[in-house]
């Protein structure tokens, strides 16, 4: 029977390897879990940010072309007011989202 000279020997068991010992990841696997969790809450955060603005861009420039449409003054501060109730509640609502988003990687890394 050949000696394998490639295979791996087990470690053997420190007592104060309290990782070995419970059974439990080591540090490293623990990082690197940590680092993989906040790269893909970054990603997240990178895309709904994204998102956002394209869809609040075209909002945009369709209050701008609605406001070339306004006969009255009446009808372009009314415009106006639309246009402003709804950015706030949409910026409102896109804070929340990324404040949903921020607990995600702290979730995934436990």
């Amino acid at each position: 029977m050949k000696h394998d000279t490639h295979a791996r020997p087990e470690k053997p068991f420190a007592p104060f390897d309290v990782y070995r010992m419970w059974g439990m990841p080591g540090p490293f696997e623990d990082a690197g879990n940590a680092y993989r969790a906040w790269f893909d809450g970054a990603r997240q955060m990178q895309s709904e940010a994204v998102d956002f603005f394209k869809d609040r861009v075209g909002k945009d420039l369709e209050m701008l072309a609605e406001w070339g449409h306004c006969a009255t003054p009446v009808e372009a501060i009314e415009l106006q007011a639309r246009y402003g109730r709804d950015a706030v509640a949409d910026y409102l609502a896109e804070g929340r989202r990324m404040f949903a988003l921020l607990g995600g990687p702290a979730e995934a890394a436990k």
